[in-house]
């Protein structure tokens, strides 16, 4: 199975998913343009219903096994045409030859043949053929291409009768868009109209050429073009060189048209991810600082998670019935907001229609953000097609978010429609979902998560949990707590065992400023937004270049008020920092384990991005000989300082300084007198 490219190729092209959402034009599509870059990558052949008898439909006429040994790459097959009528149709063989390619391994494209001869006109079939290749869960490793041909009748005009800039527009409406769906478009035609392009689209899209020596058999007259001899790499992707030729076994009739490609299609769409083709992952996968399963500090920060029914749902969107400000002042520190959901009737993702706004809103407050997706996805692919969607929609509005993205994995399944539940997946399959989310979105920069309930989270495997994080919901009802027993209470129980993010009710209070009772309120165990800006997760660029905590002093260069016989890895869960980020050494420069006790003199470094960031000085009270413990020589050294018999250094006189005040005096030797003797 082929995954998900890494983060550069990923920003560029993955915003073009959700261009047409966003109301953005389309800019260059990567790996696109009309010239090729090498010579003779692939050959293959293009085929219709006419290549199995017409109106007979005989598939054993071309036998797709025989033609891929005799050196037959690829295919692009007619997926539908443009009646005389106004109204597109499906190929009566596509469906059916695209099985039989599929089964011996031949990889694949398509074309339509247009009759349009306007930009809207084009629109609608590019509409159209999206249709059908999505309703019938189809990819393609070659491009989607636009057959303008059409020699016109005596009541419609001939595609050679546009001019450049009528030609142009026609086809960038096709070209455009499919770009924005996130397919590679194409247009197919002879040198009469390919050469009215212009670069608007030759510098963008593919061009497939047309140009055959003598519509007849080899064996009628002089042999066809020859390929090995003649390239037109310059002005195409793609070379349709003969129409008749027996270059291909298996091919019972001698009308097959077979053709040259000029590009390493397969390896463009599956770099890029376009036509379907789940992109390779190139980029460092399960690699996330700070990431996995379990929580690592209780109860770090409260907050909510919010959708379009907390501002009304419906047609209908009242932002009022959230006041951030006043949630933020009443202890909500973050909102995880849902971006968007797969809609169950037309299986395309969607945004939420509160999302944009509650995003504005929220950070007018100063709230903390992260996301959620609804998903029906049941397998990888679909799951990185979500993904993917999702990471359009955020680089196509620059967004930023300091918690996770999450993929919402609670789909209860439709009898009805056949559509199975999450739950009913085997642990195998929901990894393997959960796997497609999350690795597509960190090998774009992204920090990924799963949210589900913990019946479902149970059957997460350690090949996503060891790697990406959890979002748990737990609740005691679905109801108001006012209307039975309390919700579960964070305070007094916790699930940091369980998952990095805990929802606890879907139903309270705790935040003022809610006009309604359906506000589902979490809490999160691990400092995510430390996490995010200390790595660049999600666009996060804030950059961390000294040390906080809660529990100890941080000076410009020291770290003070640290306890006595602590170890390395106490100390560092006293920063706000991931401990990846810290790095502890003794005096003489050497990495110290973390089961080691620390020593006042030992030295902290802050790490970001490899690089040492700052570098702190320990002092430990009570340890003014820097050995790690209170000892008798200790207090001897204070009481000879405090009767003018010696100095200490600034770092011993932090160690020694249990009150706070700046100095040594008889109080701090009497708090040292107490450790020593317990």
């Amino acid at each position: 199975m082929m995954k998900c490219i890494g983060a550069v190729a990923c920003t560029i092209a993955l915003m073009l998913s959700a261009l047409t959402l966003m109301g953005a034009s389309v800019w260059a599509l990567p790996g696109g343009g009309q010239a090729g870059d090498a010579n003779n990558v692939a050959f293959g052949c293009d085929l219709s219903f006419w290549n199995v008898g017409g109106g007979n439909l005989n598939y054993s006429l071309v036998d797709f096994a025989k033609m891929k040994a005799d050196g037959c790459e690829f295919a692009i097959m007619r997926i539908g045409v443009e009646l005389t009528s106004g109204t597109d149709g499906m190929d009566r063989a596509f469906l059916q030859m695209y099985k039989n390619a599929r089964a011996a391994g031949v990889k694949l494209g398509v074309y339509f043949y247009a009759l349009a001869k306007t930009h809207d006109e084009a629109v609608q079939d590019a509409q159209w053929v999206i249709e059908q290749i999505e309703e019938n869960d189809l990819y393609f490793e070659y491009p989607i291409y636009y057959d303008v041909e059409d020699p016109g009748s005596d009541t419609r005009p001939s595609h050679y009768s546009l001019n450049s800039a009528q030609m142009t527009d026609l086809c960038l409406g096709w070209a455009e868009t499919l770009a924005a769906a996130g397919y590679m478009p194409g247009v197919y035609s002879t040198y009469e109209n390919v050469i009215k392009l212009q670069s608007s689209y030759t510098d963008n899209y593919e061009v497939w050429y047309a140009k055959v020596k003598y519509n007849r058999h080899v064996n009628d007259g002089e042999s066809q073009l020859n390929p090995l001899t003649e390239s037109h790499k310059d002005m195409c992707g793609m070379w349709q060189y003969s129409w008749y030729d027996y270059e291909y076994d298996g091919i019972g009739l001698d009308m097959l048209d077979v053709d040259v490609a000029y590009k390493d299609y397969p390896a463009i769409t599956a770099t890029y991810g376009y036509n379907n083709v789940p992109k390779v992952v190139d980029g460092p996968v399960h690699q996330l600082v700070g990431a996995g399963k379990l929580g690592t500090v209780n109860n770090a920060a409260f907050g909510c998670d919010l959708s379009s029914w907390d501002v009304g749902g419906g047609s209908v969107l009242d932002y009022s019935l959230l006041d951030f400000e006043k949630m933020k002042a009443d202890g909500c520190e973050f909102a995880i907001l849902r971006i968007g959901y797969e809609g169950a009737a037309t299986r395309k993702d969607t945004m939420d229609p509160s999302f944009l706004q509650l995003y504005q809103n929220a950070r007018a407050a100063g709230l903390k953000l992260g996301l959620h997706f609804y998903s029906l996805g049941k397998s990888y692919v679909e799951a990185q097609r979500d993904a993917l969607w999702v990471i359009g929609v955020i680089e196509g509005n620059n967004l930023s978010f300091e918690y996770p993205l999450y993929y919402d994995m609670t789909d209860p399944g439709d009898s009805a429609s056949g559509r199975v539940s999450h739950a009913s997946l085997s642990d195998a399959a929901l990894t393997q979902t959960a796997l497609g989310w999350a690795e597509t979105l960190e090998a774009a920069g992204y920090f990924p998560g799963v949210h589900s309930s913990t019946n479902i989270l149970s059957k997460l495997q350690s090949g996503y949990t060891d790697y990406y994080d959890v979002w748990c919901a737990a609740v005691k009802f679905d109801r108001p707590a006012g209307e039975g027993e309390a919700q579960y209470d964070p305070q007094t129980k916790t699930m940091m065992d369980v998952a990095g993010m805990w929802q606890y009710a879907w139903y309270d209070y705790n935040y003022d400023g809610v006009g309604r009772d359906t506000l589902d309120v979490d809490v999160a165990y691990k400092n995510y937004p430390a996490i995010m800006a200390a790595n660049g997760y999600n666009n996060v660029t804030v950059d961390l270049t000294a040390l906080t905590s809660d529990t100890v002093t941080v000076g410009d260069t020291t770290v003070s008020n640290v306890a006595i016989g602590q170890t390395v890895t106490e100390l560092k869960a006293s920063f706000d920092q991931p401990s990846s980020m810290i790095a502890v050494y003794d005096k003489d420069g050497n990495a110290a384990a973390d089961t080691d006790t620390v020593k006042t003199g030992m030295m902290v470094k802050l790490i970001l991005d490899g690089n040492v960031a700052a570098t702190y000085t320990l002092a430990v009270l009570g340890d003014i000989g820097g050995t790690g413990e209170v000892n008798s020589k200790s207090i001897r050294d204070l009481l000879c300082t405090l009767t003018g018999g010696g100095e200490l250094t600034a770092l011993q006189t932090l160690a020694g300084d249990f009150t706070g005040d700046g100095a040594v005096t008889t109080a701090d030797v009497r708090r040292m007198l107490s450790l020593l003797v317990g």
